[in-house]
């Protein structure tokens, strides 16, 4: 598997297998559990939201691919 985030935060997969993809979406929404646990500790931090907006929309994109 490839994937590739281009200049315009324009996410590229390449080669992505079912079983890779499941197992992808999984890690990342135990990933989006743990940013929502760190926002709460850390208020204000742009990076933490920064990853967390980055992160559901790799979730919505990954969901959507046939």
């Amino acid at each position: 598997m490839y994937a590739d985030i281009d200049k315009r935060g324009n996410y590229s997969l390449f080669e992505l297998k079912p079983f890779e993809k499941d197992a992808l979406i999984e890690a990342l929404e135990r990933f989006e559990i743990t940013l929502d646990a760190t926002v709460e500790l850390l208020e204000d931090n742009g990076f933490i939201q920064e990853q967390k907006k980055a992160t559901q929309k790799m979730i919505h994109v990954l969901k959507h691919i046939q």
